[in-house]
């Protein structure tokens, strides 16, 4: 029984990685983040940011622990949102951890070395990673009022015609319009793009191992879950518009 001295202590209760991703959750968004606020709605939407995140760590934490669902008697709103996060998440995670050894071999086979260095080096670091940039997306968003409307960017980037098959004014609107679709493009969250590439590193080797297709497949339905809830759940309530990603279509 040694050990069980603290239950306060997660050493006690948790590997390294989990222990490692709990602290990244408990700091999201970091205090100089949270410093950069400059009118009060945008104070409003970061305090949603935060206490989110500590939300998610806690039920994350429970979950790693065995104990019971912390947010099993808060207001359905706050349980459903967390609740959705936490179940992403997890299978984000089965399918990086399931599928490691295809994601490498697509850094390996796409990256040059520059890259390939910066690459998350375990499924937990990735975890970590994604966790990480997709707040920075939000905190990006609230300081910024940026409005990213991904569909609409990549349906113009994908019918524009040649900038040097255009004269005129048409050609100074052809300018203004792929600045803007450029813009929207850059805005894409590095957690959707990072996504994005480990569901094409395992979707491209999933030839006799049915397993791991139907881990992606539980993932992918869990993604598309994910955002209709999340969607419905914040439809009217003031301050959180910004937490409603649009991701890539697949």
């Amino acid at each position: 029984m040694a050990g069980f001295g603290n239950k306060n202590k997660l050493a006690d209760f948790f590997p390294d990685e989990q222990i490692a991703t709990l602290a990244v959750l408990k700091d999201l968004p970091p205090d100089h983040q949270l410093q950069q606020v400059m009118t009060p709605q945008q104070a409003e939407r970061m305090a949603h940011v935060k206490g989110h995140h500590v939300d998610l760590a806690a039920a994350l934490e429970a979950y790693f622990s065995g104990r019971r669902n912390p947010f099993s008697d808060v207001h359905p709103t706050r349980r459903k949102l967390v609740e959705s996060d936490l179940k992403y998440y997890l299978r984000f995670y089965d399918l990086v951890w399931f599928g490691w050894t295809e994601i490498q071999a697509e850094v390996k086979r796409t990256m040059d070395l520059e890259d390939q260095a910066v690459f998350p080096d375990s499924p937990g670091e990735l975890l970590r990673f994604v966790l990480t940039s997709g707040c920075n997306y939000q905190v990006e968003t609230i300081l910024s009022g940026a409005k990213v409307n991904i569909r609409e960017s990549r349906a113009l980037l994908g019918t524009l015609p040649e900038r040097s098959e255009v004269s005129g004014l048409a050609g100074k609107r052809l300018d203004r319009t792929l600045a803007y679709a450029h813009e929207v493009r850059e805005r894409l969250s590095t957690d959707a793009l990072m996504v994005e590439f480990c569901k094409v590193a395992v979707k491209k080797r999933l030839r006799g191992n049915s397993g791991l297709a139907a881990t992606l497949k539980d993932f992918k339905t869990e993604e598309k879950r994910k955002i209709g809830t999340i969607r419905k759940l914040l439809t009217g309530v003031k301050g959180t518009d910004f937490l409603v990603q649009k991701r890539v279509k697949n």
